[in-house]
């Protein structure tokens, strides 16, 4: 058995995660156990299911064709059935992203579809859908200095103290080579996140220590020739802040189908307890990023937090 941490949770695994740095086994890190098994065909007593997924409060049951079937259990257990010729590359990165994200809401922690930085008052997080430019913003953010937490899984414990509610998940960004040429880096030696994609993973310190949440900012852009062709912000509204954190929490979907919407409603309430909660727009593109870094840095150095 290998020992890899990733965010909070201390892996166990049958299996060879080169992704992640291995560590010596904690008795104070939770625990997931990684097998390699025959994972069920169908669970007992799904709640919501699609074709290629089934789950209930205590499982989650993933089918991604050519890759692997993941059966998660409990918060505790994961259980991976390779697909035939399965590339590596596609198994470890759903069960590094999908299957982490499951794990968590299995174990009652928020894994927030968001990458996030550290501030001298917290985390700040930047939550948006796939293609949002988390990872891109966060990388140039980077460069100008500012710590890197999470990147597209951001996980907070909401009944943690306050200063301790963002558990750091940042060993790598996962960046489009046009980004990585865009900061002036090389893509060539860096592993891809899925064989087929062109994007890389770029290693990044890890260790980061728990901090509180102090900002989210909800991520949008302007299209070209409409009316924000500047950064600006909008505070949100606390229903609405609550509302958007739930939406973009990491697989929204699978919090409807087995009928928590409610329960994570409240859930994100606590999440946000003294947070601010923005909506940006900005101009899209590189050639912009530049004055949209100012405008953001601007605002997060802005009085009150």
């Amino acid at each position: 058995l290998k020992y890899y941490r990733l965010g909070p949770l201390l892996y166990c695994s049958e299996l060879e995660l080169p992704e992640l740095q291995p560590v010596a086994p904690s008795p104070d890190l939770p625990t997931v156990m990684i097998r390699a098994g025959r994972a069920p065909k169908r669970l007992s007593f799904p709640l919501g299911s699609e074709p290629d997924w089934e789950a209930n409060a205590t499982e989650f049951l993933l089918r991604i064709d050519g890759v692997a079937t993941y059966y998660v259990r409990d918060g505790a257990e994961v259980l991976v059935d390779p697909a035939a010729d399965a590339p590596e590359l596609d198994l470890h990165s759903y069960l590094l992203g999908s299957v982490f994200a499951a794990v968590c809401h299995q174990r009652g922690l928020l894994p927030l579809h968001a990458s996030a930085i550290g501030t001298p008052r917290g985390a700040v997080a930047f939550l948006g859908h796939s293609g949002a430019g988390k990872s891109s913003l966060v990388a140039f953010l980077a460069q100008r200095g500012h710590p890197i937490l999470a990147d597209d899984t951001c996980v907070v414990d909401p009944l943690a103290p306050l200063p301790r509610r963002v558990l750091p998940v940042a060993p790598w960004l996962k960046l489009w080579r046009t980004t990585l040429d865009a900061l002036g880096e090389r893509s060539e030696g860096l592993p891809r996140t899925f064989v087929d994609e062109d994007k890389y993973r770029f290693a990044m310190p890890a260790d980061q220590p728990a901090t509180a949440l102090a900002e989210v900012i909800v991520m949008g852009h302007a299209e070209p020739g409409s009316e924000a062709e500047t950064t600006r912000f909008e505070k949100l509204a606390p229903a609405h802040a609550i509302r958007a954190v739930l939406e973009l929490t990491y697989q929204f979907w699978l919090i409807q189908a087995t009928g928590q919407t409610e329960r994570y409603f409240l859930r994100c309430g606590q999440a946000l307890e003294g947070v601010r909660v923005y909506r940006m727009r900005r101009p899209w593109g590189f050639d912009a990023m530049e004055a949209t870094l100012a405008a953001l840095e601007t605002h997060l150095a802005a009085e009150p937090f």
